[in-house]
């Protein structure tokens, strides 16, 4: 009985001993299998759902895998089918790559494709939607002009007196203040007191009135509330002090008919 026992088992395992290497292999490979697992992708930007503007888009992924990432890709539907838009070789595990496309006005889904050393591959689990909409160009700011003055003179004058105005701008816009103003003749000696006569803010610029003693040229110089910041005219003065020069009335051609009927009637009576 034992002597059957013994034949049939030595039987068995002459039978087994061709099938035992397949066996281990068998089993290693299911091990092996067991052991390596896909990889971990994550979307990082733009978020879903989120909006960017028109142009150079910039997408973020990461891929990461316990035995390290082979590659990674940008995948796009950006004309109606997903296709693959760029890929990355031997990327940096668990660090997230940059890729970026020119992209119109529009809502587009995308992806990115991981595949690790054991050629294993995955997706995010979700794909994001993103929408780019119109780029919005930042106004580019004025540059500020903290002081900067002008003056307004005639070149020559015929009266004896002349208008001056000042525009004193500060912080771009009119004032008033922050400045000062002098007249002289234009050797640099004085003029008498009250040539310069200051008549006051006159809507956003200052006025002034400048009586010319004789004739001559004269200097106006203008300085401002920051250093080198000046203004400065010359005006020629070939009036004759004291005196306005008389201004000759516009004609009206309204006035042409009775100018010539005036003739005709001075003529008619010379006649007589």
């Amino acid at each position: 009985m034992e002597k059957s026992r013994l034949r049939r088992s030595l039987t068995l395992f002459a039978l087994a001993r061709p099938l035992l290497p397949v066996a281990i292999a068998f089993s290693l490979l299911a091990s092996f299998a067991a052991a390596s697992s896909p990889p971990n992708v994550t979307l990082v930007s733009p978020a879903a759902n989120g909006a960017v503007s028109e142009g150079r888009v910039a997408f973020d992924c990461l891929g990461f895998d316990d035995e390290g990432v082979k590659s990674l890709a940008l995948l796009g539907n950006w004309s109606g089918k997903m296709q693959v838009e760029e890929t990355r070789f031997n990327p940096a595990n668990a660090s997230a790559q940059r890729f970026e496309v020119t992209l119109p006005r529009g809502v587009f889904e995308w992806d990115c494709l991981a595949v690790d050393t054991a050629e294993l591959s995955a997706f995010a689990n979700k794909s994001f939607v993103v929408a780019v909409v119109r780029r919005v160009f930042s106004a580019t700011p004025a540059p500020q002009v903290f002081n900067r003055i002008t003056l307004d003179c005639p070149k020559a004058a015929f009266n004896s007196t002349v208008r001056i105005t000042v525009s004193n701008y500060k912080q771009n816009a009119l004032s008033c203040t922050g400045f000062g103003i002098t007249a002289s003749y234009a050797n640099g000696s004085d003029l008498p007191a009250g040539a310069l006569a200051d008549r006051g803010c006159q809507g956003d610029r200052p006025r002034y009135d400048l009586a010319f003693p004789g004739p001559g040229d004269y200097a106006v110089h203008a300085q401002g509330a920051l250093p080198q910041v000046t203004a400065d005219c010359t005006i020629a003065y070939r009036g004759i002090s004291g005196r306005q020069a008389m201004r000759v009335p516009d004609f009206n051609p309204i006035l042409a008919p009775l100018l010539a009927l005036a003739a005709v009637l001075l003529v008619r009576r010379l006649e007589n």
